[in-house]
This record gives structure tokens, sequence and C-alpha cells, in this order.
């Protein structure tokens, strides 16, 4: 990568400005409201700001977008692999397994999740590379045994199930 950046083959600034884009494009498709633009040739939305909706207005169209990622951006919530896992743990419990169940959850959450660059990453900024990389951060840190690692993806199928029924993430079409 340091090869490839240093004699120019790619351009970081191209790079980053095409991330941030992803990022304005993601926040633009949250909005569901009516963009339009009035006879005074002002941009207009809505947007709801503490349980009513806010009425927002700008020149140009991008200083509108530009206001609508910025709501966003500020009244997004942050559920963490950590608050997912503690949520699915509640889940379990009301299901009625048993405390040695529940025990062993913990343990192996202790053990496998625990101080780990994904405990506290945002649920929704997980994917596959960074699944990939804490399985193999773990394995390279612990001997850990088929069982163990069978428990571990049991473990991440159940917490990003139930970020698809509580619709934190979307559910994969593929």
């Amino acid at each position: 990568l340091r090869y490839v950046l240093e004699n120019g083959i790619i351009n970081r600034a191209a790079i980053v400005k095409e991330m941030m884009m992803e990022d304005r494009d993601r926040y633009l498709k949250m909005h569901t409201y009516k963009i339009w633009e009035g006879a005074d040739g002002y941009w207009r939305t809505k947007v709801i700001d503490t349980d009513r909706l806010k009425l927002i207005k700008r020149k140009e169209l991008y200083s509108l977008e530009d206001a609508i990622v910025k709501h966003y951006k500020d009244h997004e919530e942050v559920y963490t692999f950590r608050d997912i896992f503690n949520s699915w743990m509640e889940r379990q419990e009301i299901c009625g397994r048993s405390p040695n169940t529940i025990s062993k959850y913990i343990f192996d959450y202790n053990r496998f999740f625990k101080g780990y660059p994904i405990e506290t990453r945002d649920i929704k900024r997980i994917d596959d590379v960074i699944l990939s990389k804490h399985i193999v951060q773990v394995l390279t840190e612990k001997p850990i045994k088929w069982r163990a690692l069978k428990d571990i993806y049991g473990y991440i199928r159940g917490i990003f199930e139930k970020c698809v029924r509580d619709r934190l993430i979307p559910r994969d079409s593929n």
C-alpha cells in the first residue's frame, strides 16, 4: 500500500474524497422528506427535531444538503458491538437460557471480544473485512479449538440478526 501511494498509483486525496461522498450519500438517503425550491429561490426541506418538524432553508441546494447531512450526523445514535451484545444477552435471559449458558456467553465475550477494537466500534461500521481482521487477530493471539471458533461465529451471527430485527442495519440483499 505504501508503494502504491508513494508512486502515485493511487491518489490518496481522491480516495478520501470518494469516501466522504459515500458517507454524504448515505446520510442523504436517510432523509425521506421532500426537498423543494420556493418561489423566492431558496431550497427547503423538513427534518424531525425533538419530535416535531423543523424547516431548513438555504440559498443553494448543496448548502441545504450539507445542513441535512449535519442534522443526521448530529442526531445519529451510535450502538457499539458491546451495546448490542448486552442487549442480545438480555434477550437470551428473557428467552429462558439457563444461568450456566448465560455465564458461558459472558465468559466467551470476555475472552474473544473484550478489549479488542471491535468492542467499541459502531455496529453500523462493522463489515466483513473488520470481522475477518478481528477473527484473525483472535486466532493469532490465542489457541482456539474448533468448537470455540464456531461459538464466536454464533455470537456474531446472533448479534447481527438482532441488529437486523431492530432495524439498526439493513438486511443483506445478497
